[in-house]
């Protein structure tokens, strides 16, 4: 009896020796990947693989800002455009608007693109090519290269004539000015007219220039394509 009481005894130390090993092993921290990549967002095509390195020159703010142009931007005629059909090489097409704003696309002669947006204008030609062509088409739109927009300056400004700014971009009357040179000695910045095309009509509109460019606060006039501007002569 008392040698199978003390075999009982050993055979418990053994059982707790070996529950003691297994502790730190049972404590031992257990991988983590599974809870990042629950974190991240749900690949796109063509996006960098996990773990890759991306591009931080422009933060949200400026990205948003920049989409926010290309979409708002109206195409015009002489922008030159690239429009792509998901799955359809052969309808791939780099064109330029012509005169009308219009261009011809493989199958589509003749689409009216002038002032759409880019989302506008892809969506006429998704709808064009549903028509008759093809079931659910995913279209995209890219502007290569932007028209040029023109202003005229005359009047007392150093180099009066008729200058080129890019269409997706602004031009206040301060920077169509410089861009002329800036005024001579005998020109009156207060005293500047500007003759614009509205709907058929010209309208003339005068602005005080000297105003704009001392007064913190005053708002900057926009130039629009084709504006007229000229500048007084100063009579002291």
């Amino acid at each position: 009896m008392e040698i199978t009481a003390m075999k009982k005894s050993n055979t418990l130390l053994v059982i707790s020796a070996l529950c003691l090993l297994a502790l730190p092993l049972a404590a031992e921290p257990q991988p983590t990947n599974q809870g990042v990549v629950a974190d991240l967002p749900p690949s796109q095509p063509g996006s960098a693989p996990a773990g890759a390195s991306t591009p931080t020159n422009q933060g949200p703010s400026a990205i948003a800002a920049l989409v926010s142009t290309n979409r708002d931007y109206q195409l015009r005629r002489e922008d030159l455009i690239e429009v792509k059909v998901y799955g359809e090489d052969e309808l791939t097409a780099r064109v330029r608007l012509d005169g009308n704003g219009t261009v011809d696309l493989p199958l589509l002669p003749g689409v009216s693109l002038n002032a759409l947006t880019q989302p506008q204008a892809c969506e006429r030609i998704r709808a064009l090519y549903m028509k008759d062509f093809l079931f659910d088409p995913m279209v995209s739109l890219t502007i290569l290269e932007y028209s040029k927009s023109k202003v005229t300056v005359l009047g007392q400004v150093r180099t009066p004539g008729v200058y080129l700014f890019p269409a997706n971009e602004r031009l206040n009357l301060l920077q169509a000015i410089a861009l002329a040179g800036g005024y001579t000695r005998t020109g009156e910045p207060g005293k500047i007219i500007i003759k614009r095309v509205q709907n058929g009509r010209q309208n003339v509109i005068k602005v005080d220039g000297r105003a704009m460019a001392k007064e913190e606060g005053y708002k900057m006039f926009e130039i629009q394509p084709d504006d007229l501007i000229t500048i007084a002569e100063s009579l002291w």
